[in-house]
């Protein structure tokens, strides 16, 4: 090799001195930042250029992380308000993957050391009576309704896991799935009778009201986040089974603190749907 050479590849390297992460590269360095709950070392949109690259990655994300917290569930829907898309800057709605093991029940008590950073959601979730495939979609509300089965309160207790000083590009929230964590669901309640759009959406931390915003936030109503949901997903080439449980988005901004503010007993409360509870200390 000519000096001429050497030359050149010794200037290429000093100008950049890391090269960007391979996605396998990527894979091993986000698993790696959840299970020691810490920050993302990496930044997924230096690797991934497209939405449909996130996506992908999720997936991906999704199968690694299967043996360790279980088979996914459902998902969750963010970004689903104004509210969330301006706290997040986002400028449309989301989706993350639910594992079996982040599902808790009502009333539990975690360590607040769980979470990083708590980003904390009351919330209207779905749960499906029907599979939805790729074959036959729904185009709207009226078709969804006949494939949902049970309408729930829910809290949606997710960990920011980027640094105080990041600034998350929209592939990076998607490709990390929405940092979804924990989640509590209430009973459920036949959709006939449930009139979503009335609903208020309430969280409460120690006996204060810190949120309150109504369900028609949520893109108009829950239903629609819904409807967009089970369209995204398979119009990548995803099904939802039976029984699969959706979380429709906040109507509000999320609750998103760190340290000693993450303690607390929280209510969601979502009127005559129901009340759900999680205590973190």
């Amino acid at each position: 090799m000519s000096p001429l050479v050497l030359e050149a590849l010794f200037l290429a390297a000093v100008a950049n001195p890391a090269a960007p992460a391979t996605t396998e590269t990527l894979l091993d360095s986000v698993v790696g930042s959840r299970i020691k709950r810490a920050a993302f070392e990496v930044t997924p949109s230096a690797t991934l250029a497209t939405t449909d690259a996130a996506y992908r990655f999720q997936d991906r994300l999704a199968a690694a992380e299967t043996p360790r917290l279980g088979p996914v569930v459902g998902y969750k829907v963010g970004y689903a308000s104004k509210a969330a898309q301006q706290q997040f800057g986002m400028d449309q709605p989301a989706r993350g993957p639910l594992f079996l093991s982040q599902a808790i029940v009502s009333g539990s008590k975690r360590q607040a050391g769980e979470f990083r950073e708590i980003m904390l959601e009351t919330e209207i979730a779905f749960t499906l009576a029907t599979a939805v495939t790729p074959d036959e979609v729904p185009a709207t509300v009226d078709e969804l309704r006949p494939y949902v089965r049970s309408v729930h309160a829910a809290l949606d207790a997710s960990d920011y896991r980027f640094n105080a000083d990041a600034k998350p590009a929209p592939i990076d929230m998607i490709a990390t799935g929405l940092g979804a964590h924990r989640y509590v669901l209430g009973r459920g309640v036949p959709p006939q009778r449930v009139d979503t759009q009335s609903l208020r959406l309430l969280l409460y931390r120690d006996g204060e009201l810190v949120r309150d915003s109504p369900a028609t936030e949520v893109m108009g109503d829950p239903w629609n986040s819904l409807l967009w949901l089970v369209r995204d997903v398979t119009s990548r080439g995803g099904s939802l089974p039976a029984g699969a449980i959706v979380l429709t988005g906040t109507a509000d901004k999320a609750w998103k603190v760190t340290g000693d503010e993450v303690r607390g007993e929280y209510v969601g409360d979502c009127g005559p749907l129901g009340k759900v509870r999680l205590n973190l200390r």
